[in-house]
């Protein structure tokens, strides 16, 4: 019975990594969509005042 209790907690234990993971690689994928964003606008600017 101790053993699966201690199984549980392990898999609780890599569940919570594992969310913990996720959400980080989200944060981190929604930065570099924000800075692609970002450097896209800066690029179209200077493009339009080339252009004029």
């Amino acid at each position: 019975m101790g053993k699966s209790e201690t199984e549980k907690e392990v898999n609780q234990k890599r569940i919570e990594i594992e969310k913990r993971i996720e959400r980080k690689i989200e944060s981190e994928i929604k930065k570099a969509q924000y800075q692609v964003k970002r450097e896209i606008k800066r690029e179209l600017k200077r493009l339009k005042q080339i252009i004029k």
